[in-house]
């Protein structure tokens, strides 16, 4: 009995001396390489972007350390560990958790993988450039990212999962690409800063608390394939005044319950006011048909104060001006301008 309780006292005195480097059934464990911690498969010689946290054989995911990254990180698409080429394919589970001196990332387009909590917590994360070949914007993965305020979602990315954006209180606008389908629970809840979102005709579906307490909200542009608002999705939006939806058919409100708590100008297409108007809490806005044909730009060209985006005189529906209004909040070559 001595014996066995010796070797295995060595046998964990061993793993603790090795704890930022272990070799366990085919995979270096917290291999840092650069100032970035991997784990490494030797089989498949692909690497996963880690923290510093210490496992053993029977921890699925590392406990992170808070403190495992500060400054800008640039991801490699591989690195080279004991003469050998490894490709960095995923960001493993909470790689960059609580890293309140992270201040940017930039992930390669050779990772297809992106864990949920990737960023949770990191509060003067200001700048991500994620990989084009991304499909989904895990749960939680900048929630709590005060210092987040713009960030472009790839074409690639079709699930901006729950809490995904909750409480980033410095975002002042999104726009949602083509290829996502779902918005889910609470992905921009408390983006306190959030002015304008601009969801595209591919969005099927916002989900129940979607964007709850974004207080300075005033426009939302609805592309024409939604179907579905779930409930209180703009709950606490209380300066939303304009409200475009260019679908013919009014989205359903899930459970029959209210997605708003303040109603303004509801701007539909031509044809379409009497359907609105007939439908339950849609009835309750002031109903305009002055929306965009399908294919215009009501949805793609409101650029998020950047003006490399676009160029020329927007309204805030996206509708494109001749000339700037005589007085008012509009759009010029990107930036929103007041006269």
């Amino acid at each position: 009995m001595k014996k066995i309780l010796l070797l295995f006292t060595v046998f964990m005195s061993v793993i603790s001396a090795f704890a930022d480097d272990v070799y366990i059934d085919g995979i270096y464990y917290n291999v840092r390489i650069d100032g970035v911690y991997y784990n490494l498969d030797k089989m498949e010689k692909m690497a996963e972007v880690t923290n510093n946290g210490k496992r053993d054989a029977t921890e699925e995911v590392a406990i992170p350390e808070s403190n495992s990254y500060s400054g800008g990180i640039v991801i490699p698409s591989s690195v080279i560990y004991d003469g050998e080429t490894y490709t960095v394919t995923r960001l493993g589970k909470r790689a960059f958790y609580k890293c309140p001196n992270l201040t940017s990332v930039e992930i390669p387009n050779s990772v297809t993988e992106v864990e949920g909590w990737m960023f949770f917590g990191c509060s003067n994360l200001h700048s991500v450039k994620l990989p084009n070949s991304l499909k989904r914007i895990g749960d939680s993965m900048f929630d709590e990212c005060s210092s987040l305020a713009s960030i472009d979602i790839p074409e690639s990315v079709e699930d901006i999962g729950e809490q995904a954006f909750r409480n980033c209180s410095s975002l002042s606008c999104i726009s949602i690409p083509n290829s996502v389908k779902y918005i889910e629970s609470a992905a921009f809840m408390g983006c306190t800063e959030l002015k304008s979102v601009n969801i595209s005709n591919s969005v099927k579906l916002i989900g129940d608390l979607a964007f709850k307490n974004c207080s300075k909200l005033t426009s939302v542009a609805i592309g024409e394939g939604m179907a579905t608002l779930a409930d209180q999705a703009f709950w606490g939006c209380n300066k939303l005044e304009s409200v475009t939806v260019l679908a013919t058919t009014p989205p359903e409100f899930e459970w029959s319950n209210e997605a708003f708590s303040y109603y303004g100008t509801l701007h539909v297409k031509k044809g379409c006011k009497e359907a609105y108007s007939n439908a339950p809490y849609w009835n309750n806005f002031n109903i305009v048909e002055d929306a965009d044909a399908p294919g215009s730009s009501a949805i793609e060209d409101i650029a998020c104060d950047n003006p490399a985006r676009v160029s020329g005189i927007y309204d805030l529906q996206g509708r494109k001006l001749t000339s700037a209004p005589e007085k008012g909040i509009y759009i010029k070559d990107g930036r929103k301008m007041v006269r």
